[in-house]
């Protein structure tokens, strides 16, 4: 009953009014707001009540006494009762079986009058006081048990409405003889079906017993041996005796369990020769019996000699002609050592590492066999070693280096040690995760060289067939050699002419044949300015193995080559040229020849007295107006290579000394007639020597056009016959523009730069001299 108002309830009675119309009253105590009170009312159904859905109803204050009560509709209630019946249990045991097989137990015909399901369960003496509940749906199951008897079994079936009935039974499980197994063992505990004469040979029933038994462990069983004297007793699960007499021998145990059950076994023993016998092979080295391991290994190392020993023992007819034989390795099937006597010592020594199976055997004189005793030796591998290559050894580029590697192992590993020569310890070639072990090359010996300089690490790695290794390294410091710069060529550089082209080779420098395919060849000649710099040497004027210099102007010039490697390494070589000027063609150039310029000046004016005066007026009217009045000297001069057709550059001069070529012709200036041949002492004349190759751009000279100026482009074109020979395609990048600019670049072919030995002043310009005439 609930209490779902606000003010706690008065006490009042429940009313409970039963499927057969009996009336049940129970009082109801004060329940406060939105409390509970709980009424236990109990009810017999009647044994006639019908089954089926019966109804009971509950009515909370029925005699409508509390009258706070806002809402009676929720007083009454109505609870449906299912009355049913018991179910009924049914069982079919299918007993007498034996011990540890399956008894079934059937109480699928157990049913529930009001059709409901049933559920069983059963309740199995295991063992005395012991109960195994066992519940199955469907009211089947199967059972064993461990020992002989009759077991009770109690069978509970239940219906839907948890109604029981009860059925008790019984199962008989019959009892299981005892087992026995007969071995008959030596005295080395060796199976055997028969023994040499006068040996012990033990007989064992140890494997025996009674499955079914409840005796406490090692009491289940009695086993007696009939006819034997055995030294344990006659009721031992072992008999030990002499067969002494040689035949077939019958062997009889009987075993009896704790219900009296009894198995009798019987075997038979042959008696025969009886064989040698082996104590425990030993092994000695150094004079001392080694012990093994934890392992129960011998430790030996590769290639040590040690003693296998071991004794035998036989009938004393027997004993001094028994063969002994080893089998020191199981590797090896085909290694045996064999001995004569009951005392055996082989000399042996093992070449491969890991486990060795050693089994040594005895034979008698009747072929019979000892047992096999065997032992294990573990052979520990030695790993090779290898000399120190030494310390740093410098060599040059290209030169060979021989190394010999200097190793060592045991003796059974030194014919397969293989030795590995590491070049590049940057490169892991074998991806071994170890960069400076790869086999680059093999050998004990090796023979190497480098192109270029620099720090080589070498390491040799000596392995010997079970992988173990060693090495050692050791560093090259390969130096470059500098090339040597050499110049050769065809022709006599002591015997040019003024013109003439020669060709000079630096094919015959000498470097490494790695390096000499990459040297460099700068050529300058003090000849030539390339770089327009205002500096003849300190430039390159070609980039080649040969050099042919074309048209060559008279004087002594020094060519300069210079050869680089690689490694940036240079050294240069010079050689002087001597070029003749060309031979006098005119009596004019020869007179000059001959007296010198300032004596040649002095007999032109004598001529031109004698001669120019009968024919001043002639020349003056066939004349062109715009030829200069002396051009007539002016080209029987300039034709002939004379030093005075040098035109004047008048950029390193002082205006004031050549005033006659600078003023115009309407305002004509008055000079000293020998000012050509006394120059201001304080403003000396800085001759240009390549002014004949870069005239003045604003005055030039009728007789000589302007030289060519070449044009330097930042990424210079590749000429069509391909790179200069020797030049790669970087040099190109770097300094084709030069070499552009040096083949463009030629003297102007009718006045080479002419180096005179005599001395020269001021006063052999001969146009100063020609501008005293016009007095």
């Amino acid at each position: 009953t609930q209490n779902r108002g606000l003010l706690s309830s008065p006490t009042t009675e429940v009313e409970i009014i039963t499927p057969d119309g009996t009336s049940i009253r129970e009082p109801v105590p004060s329940i406060p707001s939105y409390g509970e009170a709980r009424v236990v009312v109990d009810w017999t159904v009647p044994a006639g009540a019908s089954i089926g859905i019966q109804t009971m109803s509950i009515t909370v204050d029925p005699d409508e006494t509390v009258t706070e009560d806002g809402n009676r509709s929720n007083n009454y209630a109505e609870v449906e009762i299912f009355v049913g019946r018991v179910p009924t249990a049914q069982i079919t045991v299918t007993d007498g079986v034996y011990t540890f097989e399956n008894v079934t137990l059937d109480a699928t015909a157990s049913f529930d009058e009001d059709s409901g399901d049933v559920e069983c369960r059963f309740a199995i003496e295991k063992k005395p006081g012991l109960i195994d509940n066992i519940d199955s749906e469907d009211c089947w199951t199967e059972y064993n048990w461990s020992d002989g008897g009759i077991w009770s079994i109690t069978l509970i079936v239940t219906d839907d409405e948890l109604d029981t009935d009860e059925l008790d039974i019984t199962a008989q499980v019959l009892n299981r003889a005892p087992y026995m197994n007969l071995t008959i063992i030596d005295s080395f505990a060796n199976e055997i079906s028969s023994i040499g004469v006068n040996q012990f040979v033990k007989i064992d029933a140890s494997d025996s017993g009674d499955i079914d038994t409840i005796s406490p462990s090692g009491q289940q069983v009695t086993i007696t041996w009939p006819g034997l004297n055995c030294q344990e007793g006659t009721t031992q699960p072992t008999c030990t005796f002499l067969a002494n007499q040689e035949g077939v021998i019958d062997i009889t145990a009987i075993a009896e369990d704790d219900d009296g059950a009894t198995t009798i076994v019987s075997t038979t023993l042959d008696v025969l020769n009886v064989a040698p016998t082996l104590a425990q092979p030993e092994l000695w080295y150094g004079g001392q019996n080694q012990s093994t391991d934890s392992m129960g290994y011998w430790n030996l190392y590769e290639d040590q000699t040690a003693l296998l020993r071991v004794v035998a023992d036989d009938t004393p007819l027997d004993k001094d002609t028994l063969i002994i034989e080893w089998m020191p390795s199981d590797r090896d099937m085909n290694w045996t050592e064999s001995t004569v006597g009951p005392s055996s010592t082989a000399t042996v020594s093992w070449p491969d590492s890991g486990l060795h199976n050693i089994s040594v055997v005895a034979y008698d004189n009747d072929n019979s066999q000892s047992q096999i005793r065997t032992g294990i030796v573990n052979i520990t591998n030695v790993p090779p070693t290898i000399e120190s290559l030494g310390s740093t050894q410098p060599i040059f580029e290209d030169d060979d280096i021989t190394f010999t590697a200097v190793v060592s192992d045991t003796a059974s590993d030194v014919d397969s040690l293989i030795v590995c020569w590491d070049l590049n310890p940057m490169v892991d070639g074998d991806s071994d995760g170890i960069s400076d072990n790869d086999c680059d090359e093999t050998g004990l010996e090796l023979t190497a060289s480098w192109p270029s300089m620099g720090i080589r690490q070498i390491t040799a790695t000596v392995t010997d067939d079970d992988g173990a290794s060693a090495s050692t390294s050791v560093n090259v410091s390969v130096l470059n050699i500098s090339p040597k710069a050499k110049i050769t060529n065809e022709t006599d550089v002591l015997a040019l002419n003024e013109g003439d082209n020669v060709t000079l080779s630096g094919f015959t420098s000498t470097e490494t044949p790695s390096d000499k395919l990459n040297l460099i060849y700068a050529w300058d000649s003090d000849h030539l300015d390339s770089d327009l710099d205002g500096e003849n040497t300190g430039e390159v004027d070609f980039y080649g193995v040969e050099y042919t210099i074309e048209n060559l102007p008279p004087g002594n010039w020094i060519v300069t080559l210079t050869v680089t490697d690689d490694d940036g390494e240079s050294t240069s070589t010079t050689i002087e040229l001597s070029v003749a000027e060309k031979p006098a063609d005119t009596f004019l150039e020869s007179i000059t020849d001959t007296v010198g310029g300032v004596g040649s000046i002095v007999i032109i004016i004598l001529l031109i007295v004698v001669v120019g005066l009968a024919a001043f007026l002639l020349l003056t009217r066939n004349s062109d107006s715009g030829n200069d009045k002396y051009s007539d000297l002016n080209l029987g001069i300039g034709t002939q290579g004379s030093q005075f057709s040098e035109p004047i550059p008048t950029q390193t001069y002082q205006q004031v000394e050549y005033g006659a070529y600078d003023q115009t012709m309407s305002q004509p200036v008055a000079q000293d007639p020998y000012a050509a041949y006394n120059p201001a002492p304080t403003q000396p004349v800085a001759q240009d020597p390549y002014a004949a190759y870069n005239p003045a751009p604003t005055q030039p000279v009728a007789s000589q056009p302007a030289a060519v100026q070449p044009a330097v482009a930042t990424a210079p074109p590749i000429p069509a016959t391909g790179l200069p020979q020797g030049w790669t395609m970087e040099q190109w990048q770097h300094y084709g523009a030069q070499y552009l600019a040096a083949q463009n670049t030629a003297p102007a072919p009718v006045q080479p730069t002419i180096t005179d030995t005599r001395p020269a002043t001021a006063n052999s310009n001969l146009t100063d001299l020609l501008d005293d005439l016009d007095l």
